[in-house]
């Protein structure tokens, strides 16, 4: 065994050559490998051309050239050919041009497919075998030769269709393929189809080497050896792709199923189903003495809610729901009519959104849009999510918050008004001492007028006491929503398009990092007893990025409870990740720890779904979604994710998402959103 070529094939990344050839459409790694380093020291002079045959199972496409031309490898690195034992200066557009001629040539015999796809693709028993001319085969087959030889005739065409199972059919296509072969610019002698090893239905790498000579049985048994061990080294690496892809997505639909369940389920679908709601229609139907039936039956269908089959069910309560709407138009009681219908208004923007959140389950676990529709961050948006106020009571009630309540009003420009409903009624005002309120808070720091990017990384950095500081010091015209009970600030001038993928189901991407914030930071976080006043503050701020600022927005989201700054030392606050294991805890380090659960991998190495961390890892798959990545890009795993310590502010480095600290000192996220790409149609009247 040649010990130079063996120790050269053990030392290459045959990972890096797949990913190579793979995203930059660069073959000349594994050209170099096959041709330079086994072909053409083991062969010459003997090795003419060689045709390489490396099938793409991701995209199930042969893979080619950046000029979309077969892969090749002549006569070593000197391209020079041996011809009557004088070299001969051979160019790379020769090889090109004799390629197309032969398509040509097969092409005008109505044969639709190459000889290439007959061996290493229909073939159902894949073996290797040598093409000889005529007046060669006795030589050959003297010595026992250790391949199966075949002519380049319609007896060598009837034994290949015999011996590898191909469709007798396709016999005078092949025989008129091995005739069509003479025709090679280069007077060949000997054919050799080297398979691939492996065995499976679709197509398998393989080469075809043209020689002017006999390979002798122990050069030949050295070169099969090596290009088999070559074989199954890019093959497991294609293969792993494959597989890593597929992992990849059934971990995103287990996980976000998950997460769904949990977050909506255990919260708001119990929420609605044990509402006192119950007890207020209990009351109406004795008062009124009509029959309860209906009112029980609607509730415990919303009790039998189960994620995956949602959306059938969801269609029956809406009619439900309509049908208990005209009867509760005929009650006597304003208020408590008043109430109902509200709730029941409540009640059907809800199930929307839960219908969209199933479409939006069911597009991450099958395809990812590549396509972007620009919807308006506040006016579409935001606006929603401020709507679903059974969502916003009932995602953190179990610790003590409901929603703060915002009215959807007319005319437009006003169409967000910070009033409470806590005065509809005493017993509302008895609820608001019981229940702390989430409230959502919305600032615009990116480029509104003529601020240089350097001022808006400063106002980017710059730290305050509390969320009220901080929007003390912003103009007003870049706090876009502030409500309170007593102070009311929406300002939609200043609203900004953003790229969201899939359309309007895309917004659930957004909605899934919010609600994951909003739930860690009402567990974690959140007490009352802290002088947190009763109110969890979540706010979402945005600027230009740092890095590709005509591409891409910064957004940033944190909360007014989660500090860091009682758990870690300043100098430790910026971390990325620490490499420290013993201060990768909440209680050591906050940063450090939640960047390292967005560190982790989806998947383990073997393809199982890692179950660490579920908040985070759903986090991780929406903020990809939202900037159109490939599920493979949000399966990776490190500096891959959160960027490296090196770039702390981002401006380097890509990264999908990662936590930080907030400019009031608490935990937050970062994450991009991609920009929409706009294109203005001027035209012109009368004859221009």
């Amino acid at each position: 065994m040649n010990k130079e070529i063996a120790k050269k094939l053990l030392e290459q990344d045959y990972k890096k050559i797949v990913e190579t050839i793979r995203d930059k459409n660069d073959a000349g790694s594994i050209i170099d490998l096959i041709g330079k380093e086994i072909i053409y020291k083991l062969l010459k002079p003997k090795f003419l051309i060689a045709y390489l045959s490396l099938y793409d199972l991701e995209n199930n496409i042969w893979l080619t050239t950046k000029e979309d031309v077969i892969l090749f490898f002549y006569a070593g690195c000197q391209k020079v050919i041996f011809k009557d034992n004088k070299k001969e200066v051979i160019k790379d557009d020769d090889v090109k041009k004799d390629w197309e001629n032969f398509s040509e040539q097969l092409k005008s015999n109505n044969i639709s497919h190459s000889f290439r796809d007959y061996i290493f693709e229909f073939a159902k028993n894949r073996k290797s075998f040598v093409i000889v001319k005529n007046n060669n085969y006795k030589k050959i087959i003297k010595n026992n030769y250790p391949l199966l030889v075949i002519t380049n005739d319609n007896k060598g065409a009837e034994t290949l269709c015999n011996e590898l199972a191909i469709n007798i059919k396709e016999k005078n296509k092949l025989c008129k393929i091995l005739q069509l072969l003479n025709n090679h610019f280069l007077k060949w002698e000997y054919i050799y189809y080297i398979v691939s090893p492996i065995n499976r239905e679709r197509a398998v790498s393989g080469i075809s080497i043209f020689t002017s000579d006999i390979i002798k049985e122990d050069k030949l048994l050295e070169l099969m050896y090596f290009l088999h061990f070559v074989f199954l080294q890019i093959d497991f690496q294609i293969i792993a792709r494959v597989i890593q892809y597929h992992a990849l997505h059934s971990a995103v639909a287990a996980i976000m199923s998950r997460n769904m369940s949990h977050n909506i389920g255990s919260h708001i679908l119990v929420y609605l189903k044990m509402e006192k709601i119950i007890d207020l229609f209990s009351r109406i139907v004795i008062k009124e003495k009509k029959n309860i039936s209906q009112f029980q039956e609607f509730f415990e269908e919303i009790g039998e809610i189960q994620i995956g089959r949602t959306c059938d069910k969801i269609e029956t309560l809406m009619s439900k729901l309509s049908n208990l709407e005209g009867y509760l138009k005929n009650l006597t009681s304003q208020d408590i009519r008043w109430g109902i219908l509200e709730w029941i208004e409540d009640t059907k923007t809800f199930f929307g959104y839960l219908q969209h959140r199933m479409d939006f389950l069911a597009q991450v676990s099958t395809e990812w849009p590549k396509w972007t529709f620009s919807a308006y961050l506040m006016k579409d948006i935001i606006k929603n999510f401020l709507m679903q106020r059974h969502l916003l009571d009932g995602i953190a009630k179990s610790e003590g918050l409901r929603g703060f309540y915002y009215e959807w009003e007319e005319p437009y420009k006003e169409f967000l008004k910070g009033k409470s409903k806590l005065e509809k009624n005493n017993e509302k005002k008895k609820e608001e001492k019981e229940f702390g309120r989430i409230k959502i808070r919305v600032f615009n720091l990116s480029k509104i007028s003529d601020v240089k990017y350097n001022q808006l990384k400063e106002l980017w950095k710059k730290k305050h006491k509390s969320i009220y500081d901080r929007k003390k010091q912003l103009n007003n015209s870049r706090v876009l929503l502030y409500s309170s009970d007593k102070d009311s600030h929406i300002n939609i001038e200043k609203d900004i398009p953003i790229a969201i993928p899939g359309g309007v189901i895309g917004y659930h991407a957004l909605y899934v990092i919010i609600e994951n914030i909003i739930r860690n930071s009402a567990k974690h976080g959140y007490t009352k007893k802290r002088g947190d006043k009763g109110a969890l503050e979540i706010v979402i701020e945005f600027t230009d990025d740092f890095k590709e600022p005509y591409n891409y927005w910064r957004f940033r989201i944190y909360d007014n409870v989660s500090k860091i700054e009682r758990r870690i030392s300043r100098n430790e606050r910026f971390r990325i990740f620490d490499v420290n294991e013993k201060n990768k805890t909440p209680e050591k380090n906050l940063v450090a720890f939640m960047n390292e659960c967005l560190r982790h991998s989806l998947i383990k190495e073997t393809g199982e779904i890692d179950r660490r961390h579920w908040g985070m890892a759903e986090m991780k798959i929406a903020a990809g979604y939202l900037q159109v990545r490939d599920v493979q890009d949000i399966g990776e795993k490190d500096d891959n994710i959160t960027g490296s310590m090196k770039d702390q502010n981002g401006e380097k480095e890509d990264f999908i998402i990662r936590a930080i600290e907030s400019p009031i000192g608490t935990l937050g996220f970062e994450f991009k959103v991609k920009k929409p790409k706009e294109v203005g149609i001027v035209c012109y009247g009368g004859n221009k």
